[in-house]
């Protein structure tokens, strides 16, 4: 979860994901980004390693929490 304006994407490749290499993304609604994937998700892989990239609007202040269940 994310507030301020802030672009959320997940991949797998950590020099790569952002805007033009992702599986997931999410992006700022009412302040908040939140991205639930399930285990069901055809992208989902147990055991892989995911990486986030987050981007935050240089005009505002963005407050970044990172919690995985």
């Amino acid at each position: 979860m994310a507030s301020g304006e802030v672009d959320m994407y997940v991949g797998l490749n950590p020099d790569t994901v952002g805007p033009d290499d992702y599986l997931w993304s999410a992006f700022t609604e009412g302040s908040v980004a939140s991205l639930q994937i399930k285990t069901t998700d055809k992208n989902y892989h147990s055991g892989t390693y995911y990486y986030i990239y987050l981007a935050a609007n240089e005009e505002n202040d963005s407050l970044l929490t990172l919690r995985l269940n």
